[in-house]
Parts: C-alpha cells; structure tokens; sequence
C-alpha cells in the first residue's frame, strides 16, 4: 500500500512527499507460493507425478526402512513400448499427451500410498510399500493390462499402448537406489 500526501507554502510551491510501503501479501499467500516452489521442485512439470531426484531420495529412505526394520517391499520399473516411433511419428506434443494420459491411468490404479515418478523420457518407477514379490507380481500385471487398454489417438492416427515392466523384491540386502534402478532397469529391457 503507498500513501501520498502533499503541502504548499506560501512563498512559493514545494511539495512534499511522503510515502508509506506495507507488504499486503498475507502469510497463507506467502505459504502456498512456498508449497508450489516445493511441489515443482519434487514433481515432474508434465506428469505432476514424483520427478527421478526426489524418487531416488524417498527410495533410499525405503531400502533404510528395509535394513533397519527388516520390511519388504517391490520396486517396478515401466517403459512405454514403441514411445520413440509416436513421438517421431506425431510429434513430441502428442508424445507429451500419451505421457500425461499414462500418468493419470498410473494414479487411477495404484493406491495413493504407493511411491510413483516419472524417471524420464518414457520411463516410470513404482514402489508398493510392505509388498511380497508375488502380491507385487500380480499388481505389476493388472497395471500392464490397464495401460493396453489406453487407445492413444492425435488427429487421425490412433495407436495401441502397451509397457514393459520390470520388478523386484525390495529387502535388507537391496544396497543402494541406483542398485535397485539398475536392477529393474535390466528386468524391464528383458521384458
């Protein structure tokens, strides 16, 4: 807020100004700009899901959570088959569509509770929290089906979706998040 005020004298004109600043922008304002600055730096730009820096650092605090306590849990790595030829074939802007659309099918599936980002490119990464291999098994399968059931269409193109995915057991002899990454990385390409 700036006020003005002004006075003139007799002998001649001088003008005076005084000015008052006050900061208006409320603490909630400054609170919420704070959770956005915080949001953008943990979460990817295009899918809104959990971006590969803050995943490798929440993925560390689960294989500590593992060691320490003994817990397991199954860690899924996801590539979208065939991305590079829709990507080239239509353009990045219907690439970044089918990223958005994977994404959002992603949400819908999993429980919220469940660690998911996009690593990038086309790659993504799941943690199912206090997980045996089997029940990760068959999570991993009924998330597979529910992509294939995306019918990605730009103009009059339309194209069949489907992911690889790679799993593994998440334990107290897991090592290290880049372990663990290389690990259903190698599990996805067989896949």
């Amino acid at each position: 807020v700036i006020g003005l005020s002004s006075s003139m004298f007799a002998l001649g004109f001088f003008i005076a100004a005084i000015v008052v600043y006050r900061n208006i922008i409320s603490h909630r304002a400054l609170r919420r700009a704070g959770q956005e600055l915080q949001f953008r730096a943990t979460h990817d730009g295009l899918t809104g899901l959990l971006n590969r820096h803050e995943f490798d650092r929440r993925l560390n605090e689960v294989l500590r959570d593992a060691r320490e306590k003994g817990t397991q849990h199954v860690i899924c790595y996801l590539d979208i088959d065939m991305f590079k030829p829709i990507n080239d074939t239509v353009g990045h802007a219907a690439g970044d569509e089918l990223l958005r659309q994977m994404a959002e099918r992603m949400r819908s599936c999993l429980r919220p509770s469940d660690l998911t980002a996009r690593l990038g490119g086309d790659e993504f990464a799941i943690v199912f929290f206090h997980c045996r291999l089997e029940d990760g098994f068959r999570r991993a399968e009924e998330l597979r089906r529910a992509m294939r059931e995306i019918r990605f269409s730009w103009g009059n193109q339309s194209f069949n979706i489907s992911v690889s995915i790679g799993i593994a057991q998440l334990g107290a002899d897991s090592g290290t998040s880049t372990n663990a990454l290389s690990l259903v990385d190698d599990a996805c390409r067989q896949a």
